[in-house]
């Protein structure tokens, strides 16, 4: 098979920066190149197609638009690689994942508009069958649901399901995966699939019906999105373009699903019916049915609502304001297990860009894309002082060293997952963020410094410390996410410490032990009267036996879940949590109450090593070891939330 082929000869790693940058060697691409058909389409072929053609990715379908009308409308390779079926613009449907949002905060500003919803007022208001609990005197608006500023713990867990097995209703699946509120709400950005899918909930509440039909009626339908749907019948399961992952050196597809968390991450559409958004968005001509709707939702997407303080860009109700490569990007991604798609709009320039394909590579390809064409045909910011080179600012205070951690950090994933982990070092007045440069902006924030550093694979172009003022920040906020300081624990170098010295431990008690436990029982088959043999009482022979027993017992647990969770999970496609965790890994994770039990009972037999001398020093420090061990596995488990299941 090329694909196959063509894997074999490239390491991954170097494969999508390959075919991005073999369009362009024969010469130096100019600065700005116009948003016509032909350059436009130019571009498309040096990139896309062209990867489509090498290998690289099965098949995939672009849409860009200016001043109202379509620039470039098609699709690349293959919709169904078995059955031969090609990427159709106009027909194939695309699983756009967190696009969604967009398409669900416009309907959501459209019942705002009718005075059916408030921004401002507590979300509880609407509910009834269930509750968000009032953890913090502030409570949770419509507002920070838009803007992911709930405060709500990242769970991604079943977010949907195979089939046959039916889609869990909105209410239900809110009711039963409430994730615990971490964050005071309206201060820290944290990407929020939870909080949209409340977002839509209270939607199918304030109209009435349910969501699906709510956005089909109210716009999917006026704008003329005759394909876009959230909920897949017979014939659009047929022309849904089926999602892939590379498995060794063969593409393997995702088995179907349904999605549960509809207003989060459940649209499907094509490269056409997203073209026909982005225009309504820019202030296109869409159709007379949809022009009073489309008014009442296009200010609140495309203006900033909220940000940590003026020097970021902030977030629109739906999109994320970016700074990308110099440039102010409104910007949405989707990801779901076998698909990647990006929206940009560039209100400037009245321009937008989409991009979806149907292969679950972290994103490598799409990122690579939406930069080159940002690069090629988005002009920067008017002249001026660049970003970070302006008035010299005072030199970052030693106190935001340290490392940082996604707050978007799953709480409820099977341990061991070690978190993204951001380091952030000062030398010589610069900041550092994993080795790239930061110049500073103004008190607190800082701007990427382009000509030391790399703009790609970063935390973002701008950063902020948070809260502002402080002198040990509790959080680093960036133009693409928000990161809190990270536990002891959490730091990559310290945890696999951690782990390599409690795994050690617990691997000697698993092993040691038996061996003693054999050998003294060889020893005693020999002698008469074993009781009277060491002029110690049959009691504490049978007591430090037990105790044995049971430490060698949790050391085999402890150390078993670790080794089978790797085995198990290695396998796995990613994203396939989404879906919840594979029945090998459900059983795993039932053991995860015996743990404790185990940990327990081996703490009482460190006691009764220590109070009547079971063993010798040796045996007591070391029996006192493995105790320490199994108690650090269990609070690990625990952080991890992984401790009794899930």
């Amino acid at each position: 098979m090329r694909y196959a082929r063509f894997r074999a000869i490239l390491p991954r790693r170097l494969l999508t920066p390959w075919f991005l940058a073999a369009s362009f060697l024969s010469g130096p691409v100019r600065a700005i190149d116009p948003l016509d058909p032909s350059t436009v389409a130019r571009f498309a072929r040096q990139t896309v197609a062209d990867a489509v053609a090498h290998g690289a990715i099965p098949g995939a379908v672009m849409a860009v638009v200016s001043e109202g009308r379509i620039v470039l409308l098609d699709g690349y390779g293959m919709a169904d690689v078995a059955a031969g079926r090609r990427v159709r613009a106009d027909r194939t449907l695309f699983r756009v994942a967190s696009i969604s949002k967009l398409l669900t905060t416009a309907a959501i500003l459209q019942e705002v508009e009718a005075g059916r919803l408030d921004l401002g007022r507590d979300v509880n208001h609407y509910l009834d069958r269930f509750r968000i609990a009032e953890t913090f005197s502030r409570p949770v608006t419509l507002h920070d649901l838009l803007t992911h500023t709930a405060g709500f713990a990242t769970d991604v867990l079943h977010y949907g399901v195979r089939l046959p097995a039916p889609r869990v209703p909105l209410a239900e699946y809110l009711d039963r995966f409430r994730p615990a509120r971490l964050r005071r709400p309206g201060e820290i950005p944290s990407y929020d699939n939870y909080g949209f899918t409340l977002a839509g909930h209270l939607l199918q509440k304030a109209s009435g019906t349910s969501f699906g039909r709510r956005v089909r009626d109210g716009l999917l339908t006026p704008l003329g999105m005759t394909s876009t749907r959230f909920s897949l019948d017979r014939d659009a399961r047929e022309r849904l373009a089926l999602g892939y992952w590379q498995d060794g050196e063969k593409l393997a597809p995702y088995p179907p699903g349904r999605v549960n968390i509809l207003p989060a991450a459940g649209l499907c559409s094509t490269g056409a019916d997203m073209a026909r958004f982005m225009i309504a968005l820019l202030g296109g001509r869409p159709p007379e049915a949809a022009r009073s709707l489309i008014a009442a939702v296009r200010q609140p997407m495309l203006t900033p609502r909220f940000g940590v303080c003026d020097q970021l860009p902030g977030r629109c109700y739906g999109f994320n304001r970016i700074v990308l490569r110099g440039r102010p990007v409104l910007r949405q991604t989707g990801k779901w297990p076998g698909y990647l798609s990006v929206m940009m709009l560039f209100p400037r320039q009245n321009a937008g860009f989409f991009l979806a394909y149907n292969l679950a590579d972290g994103f490598r390809f799409g990122r690579g894309v939406s930069h080159d064409f940002v690069e090629q045909f988005i002009p920067r910011s008017p002249p001026g002082s660049p970003p970070g080179e302006g008035p010299p600012q005072a030199p970052p205070p030693l106190a935001t060293t340290g490392s940082y951690v996604p707050t978007r950090t799953p709480q409820r994933m099977p341990w061991p997952a070690l978190p993204g982990e951001i380091l952030a070092t000062v030398d010589e007045g610069v900041l550092r963020l994993n080795g790239r440069s930061f110049r500073p902006l103004g008190a607190g924030v800082y701007a990427l410094d382009r000509g030391l550093s790399s703009e790609e694979g970063g935390p973002g172009e701008r950063v902020a410390f948070w809260p502002p003022g402080a002198e040990v920040p509790t959080h680093l906020v960036t133009d693409r996410a928000s990161y809190r300081r990270a536990h002891w624990w959490e730091i990559g170098a310290r945890f696999r410490l951690v782990l390599g010295l409690t795994l050690t431990v617990l691997g000697s008690g698993l092993v040691w032990w038996p061996l003693v436990g054999l050998v003294k029982w060889g020893g005693r088959a020999a002698r008469r009267d074993p009781s009277k043999s060491r002029g110690r009482p049959q009691w504490r022979e049978t007591l430090g036996r037990s105790a044995r027993a049971v430490g060698t017992l949790g050391c085999a647990l402890a150390a078993g879940y670790v080794f089978f969770w790797f085995r198990w999970s290695s396998g796995l496609a990613p994203g396939a949590a989404f879906y919840g965790l594979p029945s090998p890994l459900q059983k795993l994770l039932a053991w995860g109450p015996w743990l404790p039990a185990s940990f327990a009972l081996t703490v009482v037999g460190a006691v009764a090593g220590w109070r009547f001398r079971l063993w010798t020093p040796g045996g007591r420090l070391h029996y006192t070891l493995v105790c320490l061990a199994l108690g650090t596995t269990c609070l690990l488990l625990h952080r991890q939330d992984a401790l009794f299941g899930s």
